[in-house]
């Protein structure tokens, strides 16, 4: 059980750390 919530935060920040980074390489592009 734990280690369902620990790989759902991993996801969780993982996704969040994807859309900061697809902001800032289109932010780059402009």
């Amino acid at each position: 059980m734990l280690d369902e919530s620990l790989s759902e935060i991993r996801l969780i920040s993982a996704r969040k750390a994807n859309s900061e980074e697809a902001e800032i390489y289109y932010q780059r592009q402009l």
